[in-house]
């Protein structure tokens, strides 16, 4: 049984995203066998789900870039005293 259909990816919101079901040959990682697996190629997501129970059989992100935050102090004029 193969199924696969695009979908948003979880960890980047990106469109390119696939989600598999596949019967797994190991069944001692999944009881019943069936497997989910979403694979985004935007962020290098993947993340490999047995559909029985939940459990997660493999998963890796290198993680979202951080966004760039130039933090600017406030310029503040010295106070002159007369």
């Amino acid at each position: 049984m193969k199924n696969t259909h695009n979908v948003c990816c979880p960890n980047c919101g990106d469109r390119s995203a696939s989600r598999r079901y596949f019967t797994s040959a190991d069944a001692r990682k999944c009881k019943g066998g069936l497997v989910s697996q979403i694979e985004c190629p935007a962020c290098d997501y993947l993340m490999v789900t047995c559909t029985e129970d939940g459990r997660v059989l493999e998963a890796y992100s290198s993680g979202l870039p951080a966004p760039s935050f130039i933090h600017q102090p406030e310029s503040r004029s010295p106070i002159l005293q007369s």
